[in-house]
């Protein structure tokens, strides 16, 4: 089992260990994945480092919403201390789950791209859709679910840097007319 699939599965077994309800586990799950598929999408340096980040970056909310990168930082170099990572690649890691929610300037490139991929990921028309299907597993209404969406969208797409907003944009209209066209 490589170190990213070890990342997913302990990561996986601390979310299901968690006070978070079985949505948000789901959601903040998606949002990993979809974080891999943008930086795979957003940075030429993309490697398995970016999904061992992206599993752990939220996994600090299983301990409250505050602070929740830090958090996650502690996790991830605990989980990492005996793994024989060279220096710079827990750097890497370290700069992509300290700095993906922040205004801060990562320190690398890829820490740059993951940044904005954790808005980004968010403007994917299937993530969109589950945020619709989640929403009204919750309980709220079909409308209420879209209204929701929409909201979350636009605010999302209104915290993309100038540097990733034309890649953002395509995936924010059609993430829009996806969530529009629900029936």
């Amino acid at each position: 089992m490589s170190l990213a699939q070890e990342s997913k599965k302990y990561v996986i077994q601390l979310f299901n260990k968690s006070d978070l309800s079985k949505i948000e586990v789901e959601y903040n799950l998606k949002h990993s994945e979809y974080i891999i598929k943008a930086v795979q999408e957003l940075s030429k340096e993309y490697s398995k480092l970016v999904d061992i980040a992206a599993w752990f970056h939220d996994v600090g909310k299983i301990n409250g919403e505050d602070n929740h990168a830090e958090k996650s930082l502690v996790i991830v170099k605990d989980f990492l201390k005996d793994k024989n990572l060279d220096k710079k690649d827990l750097e890497l890691i370290c700069d992509c789950v300290l700095n993906h929610g922040t205004d801060k300037i990562p320190a690398t490139e890829v820490g740059k791209a993951f940044q904005a991929a954790d808005k980004i990921s968010f403007l994917y028309a299937k993530m969109a859709k589950t945020y619709v299907d989640l929403s009204i597993r919750e309980g709220k209404t079909k409308d209420e679910a879209k209204v929701g969406a929409l909201r979350m969208l636009d605010g999302v797409y209104s915290k993309v840097k100038p540097d990733f907003k034309q890649f953002a944009k395509e995936k924010y209209e059609s993430a829009k007319k996806a969530i529009e066209s629900l029936a």
